[in-house]
């Protein structure tokens, strides 16, 4: 599916459930809310940082070995290029998706910091009255169910990316006793 039609159905879909349910919505109701969303950021952050401390210095130095295997003046027939730049691209790839979803767990702590801070200061001002009104409801509320989608994103690459490595880790496993069988014969 387009991701540029998939963004304008949740985006159009928000709308609806924000129109349905932003008149009957509280800003206390909405706590838990904001407080599950921070929680699964930081969730995010701890799993995604452990795992990018780990994969990025590692494809970083293979990325120098690779380097230095195509600068060689007397290339090593034995060393398919294309074969090892695909293997780097495709690390590439999987840091990329690791870091894009660390990137919207970043968004949505960032968005949640500025809205309680807004809240913090408009409730506890003259400008309360205003906080309550339906359009500054509904565009809070609209924010938020939108958050919602920004971290289930997320959260469905982190998983994503374990399940691929969980596959790649089953194939590596299989390959090697097909390796291993061949060798008793």
């Amino acid at each position: 599916m387009n991701k540029k039609f998939f963004l304008f159905i949740a985006a159009l879909l928000i709308t609806l459930l924000t129109y349905i349910t932003s008149e009957n919505v509280s800003y206390e109701s909405q706590k838990d809310l904001i407080t599950l969303l921070q929680n699964t950021s930081l969730m995010i952050f701890t799993v995604l940082g452990l795992w990018i401390a780990y994969a990025y210095p590692k494809t970083k130095s293979e990325g120098k070995e690779l380097k230095e295997l195509i600068k060689q003046e007397v290339p090593d027939k034995n060393i398919n290029e294309k074969l090892l730049i695909s293997e780097f691209e495709d690390k590439y790839k999987e840091l990329s998706l690791l870091l894009f979803a660390l990137t919207l767990s970043a968004i949505v702590l960032g968005v949640l910091l500025f809205g309680v801070f807004l809240k913090s200061i408009l409730l506890s001002s003259d400008y309360a009255l205003y906080a309550s009104k339906p359009f500054i409801k509904f565009i809070c509320t609209y924010i938020l169910y939108g958050l919602v989608l920004i971290q289930g994103a997320a959260i469905y690459l982190v998983v994503i990316k374990n399940v691929n490595y969980t596959i790649e880790l089953k194939n590596d496993l299989a390959s090697l006793k097909n390796i291993s069988k061949s060798k008793r014969k």
